[in-house]
């Protein structure tokens, strides 16, 4: 079928355009300038009246001046229908945006008359075709629905269809990846961050968690305090999204911080053989650690955790 629509049309008698058609593509392009992207255009025929007043009220010399360009335009258009290859893809495009049009036209009347919703989405399955994925709801009640029942937007779920149109169940396995590996990423750089500002003036290289202890609490006297998951850890190694999400939260919401500590808590602890707890980790069922408690103040009755000792993280 695409070698028939590919076929030159060589014989087709060549009919010049007018001056009358130039002047008509200009005022159409201007009247739907006005609409954003997703509203419906206002057809031809609808501003065929409009249009042929404005025309009867030029000049000869006017009606020149204003087609000109635009009737050379139309005229290299229509010898390219002539000798050009047909754009299969394009004229895809075409056919998606108009017959999309019509039908959430015809889905809004159908709303109005009996009362029923409608969600319609179309996308394409081919890569090669130019199409965004295109989203109708005939009400605010569907948008609800899809946010509320769905917990997705309309566009979110036109989306991830297109993807898994397009490549599959293997290419939404690659994008969940590629979202996990972002969010890594997106976390790793948001923990350095924050050391960087405990830390203040000095320099630090890169976060380290292998050896935590000798490579940052040795160096720059830093704790971290409420981390929230069982095992101290790279966001590289972690598993889950879940995982990076919790992650993310306890440090965006100052849950899980770095302290950096005093002279003497420092002394404490390399005099304990550099063995304290570097990195403490908040309980699921215990509030927010007081500062006392944070800080692992003598007297306090909720020691912190101690990551490096396997029988308090069982506790």
């Amino acid at each position: 079928m695409d070698d028939i629509f590919q076929v030159p049309r060589l014989n087709a008698k060549k009919k010049k355009a007018g001056r009358f058609n130039a002047f008509v593509s200009l005022e159409m392009e201007r009247i739907n300038k006005e609409f954003v992207d997703g509203e419906p255009r206002r057809k031809i025929h609808e501003c065929m009246g409009e249009i042929s007043a404005s025309w009867a009220k030029l000049t000869t010399e006017e009606q020149i001046q204003l087609t000109e360009d635009r009737l050379k335009v139309l005229q290299d258009q229509r010898e390219n229908r002539t000798i050009g290859r047909h754009n299969v893809a394009l004229a895809a495009f075409h056919d998606t945006r108009s017959t999309f049009d019509n039908i959430s036209q015809e889905l809004d009347r159908l709303t109005m008359r009996t009362g029923n919703e409608a969600f319609l989405v179309v996308v394409r399955s081919n890569l090669a075709h130019y199409n965004i994925p295109l989203v109708c709801t005939t009400s605010e009640r569907v948008d609800e629905f899809l946010n509320l029942g769905l917990k997705i937007s309309g566009e979110d779920f036109a989306r991830k269809l297109e993807g898994y149109m397009i490549s599959g169940v293997q290419g939404v396995v690659q994008n969940h990846a590629q979202r996990l590996l972002s969010q890594k990423k997106e976390v790793a750089a948001l923990i350095k961050s924050k050391l960087d500002e405990c830390v203040g003036k000095q320099k630090v290289p890169r976060m380290m968690y292998t050896n935590f202890a000798e490579h940052i609490t040795r160096k720059f006297r830093v704790r971290v305090k409420n981390w929230p998951l069982d095992t101290f850890k790279s966001p590289s190694d972690l598993a889950t999204s879940a995982e990076v999400q919790l992650l993310t939260n306890a440090w965006n919401t100052g849950t899980a911080h770095f302290y950096k500590m005093t002279t003497s808590q420092f002394e404490d602890w390399e005099a304990n053989g550099a063995k304290g707890p570097e990195v403490t980790r908040r309980s699921n069922d215990e509030g927010r650690a007081s500062p006392a408690q944070e800080h692992g103040a003598p007297g306090s009755d909720c020691p912190p955790t101690d990551l490096s000792n396997p029988t308090q993280l069982q506790q």
